[in-house]
């Protein structure tokens, strides 16, 4: 908890909040001042009634960016969060914050009419269960054209691990969607290292 708080206060800008959001939640929800027109016309939090099993609060800031409004940040610490022990953010084996539950709702969005995977050709590099998982629910949702799994094992150690033989560009010219899938800050940070054609366009950390 206290590397995702970490992680969170780290994202100022509009762009850094808004392209960190298939990672994790980049802004806390309570700490936020809002334009009233701007929630009415996003329909407000959605209750758990109206929703999937997904965090309600994720929900809204997806809304939020596919809606094209933009968030940032004030430099000074303003709110202190108090955690229980019995938070749904501690217990994420079943419910709106489990693993299924935050891969769904960030699948959801990424080929959602205003996602980056939406009519798209996507690969989906990653490693076992977390690659498979994506690459079936983006299949499933019907709303990309094509995808693929990229099996890619980007631990640090000697040397960079080798890349498979997968351009930037498909077959027919057309720029391939990335998404990388790797929720530790060191996975992230040794993507951006070896991937020197990265383009904030066509290139999404999720986890």
């Amino acid at each position: 908890m206290k590397r995702y708080v970490e992680w969170q206060n780290a994202l100022k800008t509009p762009q850094e909040i808004a392209q960190a959001r298939f990672v994790e939640i980049p802004a806390l929800h309570q700490s936020c001042l809002y334009r009233r027109e701007v929630v009415e016309t996003l329909g407000g939090y959605r209750s758990d009634e109206q929703l999937p099993l997904w965090p309600v609060d994720m929900d809204f800031w997806f809304r939020w960016c596919a809606g094209g409004y933009a968030m940032g940040k004030v430099p000074q610490a303003l709110y202190h969060w108090r955690q229980h022990t019995t938070s749904d953010s501690r217990h994420r084996e079943t419910g709106r914050c489990s693993l299924a539950s935050l891969q769904g709702i960030k699948a959801h969005y990424l080929c959602a009419e205003a996602g980056p995977c939406h009519q798209r050709r996507v690969q989906v590099w990653s490693v076992g269960a977390t690659m498979h998982a994506y690459v079936k629910l983006l299949q499933a949702s019907g709303k990309v054209k094509e995808v693929r799994g990229v099996e890619w094992n980007s631990k640090l150690g000697q040397g960079s691990p080798p890349l498979p033989s997968f351009g930037a560009f498909h077959e027919e010219g057309e720029r391939w969607v990335r998404l990388f899938a790797y929720g530790a800050p060191a996975a992230r940070r040794r993507v951006k290292h070896v991937f020197k054609d990265w383009d904030a366009e066509h290139d999404w950390f999720i986890a």
